[in-house]
């Protein structure tokens, strides 16, 4: 009986005192637990976003690697097996369209096979009835590579020359004068060149190609040809009657 009063008496003094073992977690220990469990999820989130990103990263990286690739593929054969080469830059960097011509239609010999890219809207279209002198570009065309933020296809500066050419002359009978023009070695290489940005990634693809059928020979400068502007007015004119200057000046000729 005694010992029960004891025990009692204990317990009566603990509440007294305000020391009961069923003390809960202080405020201190409560903002120390959250902030770091705050630190920690920071962490874990920062770690997840750098995931995913480098994870997008590297798939945009392949999808554009694998679409500048095919795409530089189809022009690489088609530069190989041309008939000719027709080029025309537009001067304005951001809109226009630029578009290089390697065949004859199958069906219309002032209608051409060739790539036309839409600076734009970033597309590069393939065609195989352009017509280079029209105001409508995009007509007859299908896609070939989206997201491209440049293409060219240039000459290779070795294969080009400066040198005296003979003028066409516009009377029967009349002497040629000779004015300083463009000569071209006897096997020319280009300069084909795609970027492609998405997602603020990018990449690039350059190759050179020898022109390997009848862009062959001694006489190609019949066959390489750009497309002159005056005004609204667009011509087709041989590269041997443009100055060597004028042309790099374009960027026709990849140095």
């Amino acid at each position: 009986m005694n010992e029960v009063n004891v025990s009692a008496d204990c317990a009566d003094k603990r509440k007294a005192d305000g020391k009961l073992n069923n003390k809960g977690f202080s405020l201190v220990e409560m903002l120390i637990a959250l902030t770091i469990s705050g630190i920690v999820l920071s962490a874990l989130v920062v770690l997840i976003e750098s995931s995913v990103y480098n994870f997008t990263k590297q798939t945009a990286q392949a999808q554009l690697q694998s679409d500048a690739d095919i795409a530089l593929n189809q022009v690489e054969n088609d530069i190989m097996e041309a008939d000719m080469l027709i080029m025309y830059r537009s001067p304005d960097k951001n809109s226009g369209y630029d578009y290089y011509l390697t065949k004859y239609s199958n069906t219309n010999k002032s209608r051409y096979y060739g790539y036309i890219w839409d600076k734009a809207n970033k597309i590069l279209y393939f065609s195989n009835d352009f017509y280079p002198l029209g105001d409508k570009p995009l007509d007859n065309v299908s896609v070939a590579c989206e997201y491209v933020e440049d293409f060219s296809i240039k000459i290779d500066d070795k294969c080009v020359s400066a040198g005296d050419v003979e003028q066409p002359t516009t009377r029967v009978g009349e002497t040629p004068k000779k004015e300083e023009g463009v000569i071209l070695t006897s096997n020319i290489k280009v300069k084909a060149y795609i970027k492609l940005s998405k997602q603020n990634v990018s990449r690039e693809v350059k190759r050179e190609v020898s022109l390997r059928n009848s862009l062959y020979g001694d006489d190609l400068t019949n066959k390489v040809k750009i497309v002159k502007v005056n005004g609204s007015d667009k011509t087709i004119i041989e590269i041997k009657y443009f100055k060597l200057g004028d042309i790099k000046a374009q960027g026709y000729v990849d140095a």
